[in-house]
């Protein structure tokens, strides 16, 4: 019983951090994410940017 509990423990320590990562990854997508579009339109027509400055 008592490894059992350990056992447990050790289980949800791994899915704390795994909730920790996961978290930290949806903060930087959600960061990302406006920024995203612009990098996209860049790669993808840079004339037509380069023409909207000029």
């Amino acid at each position: 019983m008592i490894v059992k509990s350990e056992r447990c423990k050790r289980s949800w320590r791994q899915r704390d951090t795994l909730a920790q990562t996961i978290a930290g990854l949806w903060t930087k997508a959600i960061v990302a994410v406006p920024t995203l579009p612009e990098s996209l339109i860049f790669a993808t027509k840079p004339d037509s940017m380069s023409s909207s400055d000029g």
